[in-house]
């Protein structure tokens, strides 16, 4: 079993629900949490992420898992 990791953000709250919708629409997706993330998961943040902080914004992020069975032969 593997797991996949997809982190969605956006400062555009309307972009993220939007993404999330289409993740939640897809039955080997699950989201951790129902929440937006406080905080990136990720050890580096990106230059846009970092500016709409600086500006006092807000940065909408979710993190969805799949899991999938990979045969090795």
């Amino acid at each position: 079993l593997v797991l996949f990791r997809s982190l969605l953000q956006s400062d555009v709250k309307v972009v993220a629900k939007e993404m999330c919708d289409r993740f939640d629409e897809h039955p080997a997706f699950h989201r951790q949490g129902e929440d937006w993330l406080a905080t990136n998961p990720l050890p580096v943040s990106t230059e846009r992420e970092v500016s709409t902080l600086s500006q006092g914004e807000p940065v909408y992020r979710a993190l969805f898992i799949r899991q999938e069975a990979i045969l090795l032969g």
